[in-house]
């Protein structure tokens, strides 16, 4: 069976050496076991909140940005298209979140986190330097803070703007990854205010750090580092708590949801915890109405855990794909080895040496044919090239061609010997 030729594809050295030479820090993990009905319980609940202007309210009952862009995010989690979730008078969360976007210009993290919400609702159609007329961008561009190497105040909403400007491609100042991974305190964590002493750190800044680290591709060492303290704050029903203060610990649904969302961001399975599965323990602060509580102790309805809870029972980390799909495959190399985050759905395996995934028919020739040692680690998502589906890995190209050999899971290697010797088709 023979392969028609086509062009190389040109990896910078550099790229492929330092990508070869890492060590496997962190597990790999497909599929994370989802609680589904309880998500799709905590969904018809959140439906009920909706406010007649199509947003959703925050603690003073009135309309809030923020509240209402996690509700997109959760919204899109669960297969929902936002912009059709509509209130009694036909308004929805998307076109209320885009008429206020001039909210965010102020806060680089704001502006980040609107990104992060549209992007799940719209995916790649998003225009993040047009949203009614406000530059999402230039809000966080211009708002980075050369001083403390942050976007804005604090690296928590550092993070939420590093995960913004990754989302849409746009490039990073590496100080301000620098000023993240510096700011990781001995114990592992992060710390809301930056304060680099240990225990200061908690759970929820650690988490979303985590996330922007995976997004911009840094800080292998580091995610491990992270992923070891919110292991630490696990409590013995499972779920995690906000820091280690507390004595016994006492976990939250809000820690514990955006503490899943790392781990499955990293490649790893919150199902194997010390303490238990995690995604089980989120899912047993729901209450009879569908709503999350935020802890076990104060059952009520909360409409912040179960925003941010949806998405982590649904096995979904930042950022959220639109209306929860497995991405489609990049349209170019550009593209296609840019960092992913771990997709923890069936049929996909996350790398967090290389930053990224192996799915479907890759997946299980790579697992059949001689997985790492054969192959090495995947250097970038599927992409097209020339018409064909195609992965990259450290010492091979895999071809998804269609019925050509089912017996294989239709994958052919590339015959890159062949094209770096032009030696014809």
């Amino acid at each position: 069976m023979t392969l028609r030729r086509r062009r190389p594809l040109i990896v910078a050295a550099t790229l492929v050496l330092s990508l070869t030479l890492l060590v496997g820090l962190v597990p790999a993990t497909s599929a994370v076991e989802t609680q589904s009905d309880a998500a799709a319980d905590a969904v018809s609940w959140l439906r009920s909140q909706q406010l007649d202007n199509g947003a959703f309210p925050g603690f003073s009952g009135d309309a809030d940005p923020s509240l209402t862009a996690d509700a997109i995010v959760a919204l899109a989690a669960a297969g929902i298209d936002p912009a059709s979730v509509t209130s009694a008078s036909g308004n929805d969360p998307v076109s209320y979140l885009r008429s206020v976007a001039d909210e965010a210009v102020e806060d680089p993290g704001a502006a980040g986190k609107v990104i992060v919400s549209l992007y799940a609702a719209e995916g790649p159609e998003l225009d993040a330097r047009d949203v009614n007329g406000i530059d999402l961008i230039a809000a966080i561009v211009d708002g980075y803070d050369v001083e403390a190497g942050t976007y804005g105040q604090g690296l928590f909403f550092s993070a939420y703007a590093i995960l913004g400007l990754s989302i849409v491609g746009e490039p990073l100042e590496p100080a301000a990854i620098q000023t993240l991974l510096d700011g990781q305190t001995s114990d592992g964590s992060w710390s809301f205010t930056a304060d680099p002493e240990a225990g200061t750190g908690d759970s929820n800044t650690t988490a979303i750090v985590i996330m922007a680290l995976v997004a911009a591709g840094a800080g292998q060492q580091a995610i491990q580092h992270g992923l070891d303290y919110i292991a630490s704050v696990q409590t013995a029903d499972g779920s995690i708590a906000f820091d280690n203060t507390a004595d016994p610990l006492v976990g939250d649904a809000n820690s514990t949801a955006i503490a899943v969302q790392a781990y499955i961001a990293a490649g790893r399975d919150p199902a194997m915890m010390a303490n238990g599965d995690a995604v089980a323990a989120l899912a047993a602060f729901q209450q009879p109405s569908g709503a999350l509580t935020w802890q076990q102790a104060i059952p009520e309805d909360n409409l912040f855990a179960t925003v941010q809870g949806i998405p982590a029972l649904l096995g979904q980390a930042l950022p959220v794909h639109q209306l929860g799909a497995q991405p489609a495959p990049a349209g170019d190399v550009d593209a296609a080895l840019k960092p992913a985050t771990g997709l923890g759905v069936d049929g996909c395996i996350y790398f967090i040496e290389t930053f990224h995934n192996m799915c479907g028919p890759f997946a299980q020739y790579w697992e059949a044919s001689g997985g790492l040692k054969l192959f090495g680690y995947p250097l970038t998502e599927p992409f097209i090239e020339d018409g064909v589906e195609v992965q990259y890995f450290e010492r091979t190209r895999l071809e998804h061609h269609p019925e050509a050999w089912p017996e294989n899971f239709d994958i052919l290697q590339g015959r890159l010997g062949a094209e770096q010797l032009g030696l014809g088709d």
